[in-house]
């Protein structure tokens, strides 16, 4: 009796097919049962129980290593993070300072410069 699927098949998958089927490797009841009791002694094997805290703690270490990296990286970036406003910024830079004549406007490129009196 052939199976629905059959009819949907080429002609030339049809012999294949069969072939495939003929060649399936079928499990013993013997290897049948050495899989069963295998997998049931894995699953009466006590688990660990430190393990959960194990995994909890390496990841809190993990963490604080990271944002403890992260935060010294920005720090040495900043130029040891002072914020004292030694001149080395950005906004020191490109504007001109407080005291000068042209305080807060764009620094000019040279010879115009707005920071210097006249």
């Amino acid at each position: 009796m052939s199976k629905p699927e059959d009819d949907r098949l080429p002609d030339e998958l049809q012999a294949l097919e069969q072939r495939l089927r003929e060649e399936r490797r079928w499990a013993e009841d013997t290897e049948i049962d050495g899989i069963k009791l295998r997998a049931m002694r894995r699953a009466q094997r006590p688990t660990s129980k430190g393990a959960p805290l194990r995994a909890r703690l390496s990841t809190a270490v993990l963490t604080l290593a990271l944002v403890g990296g992260g935060g010294g990286a920005v720090i040495a970036a900043n130029g040891g993070g002072n914020g004292k406003g030694d001149g080395d910024g950005a906004a020191e830079k490109q504007y001109c300072p407080k005291k000068s004549p042209g305080a807060g406007k764009p620094k000019n490129p040279p010879p115009k410069n707005p920071c210097k009196e006249p």
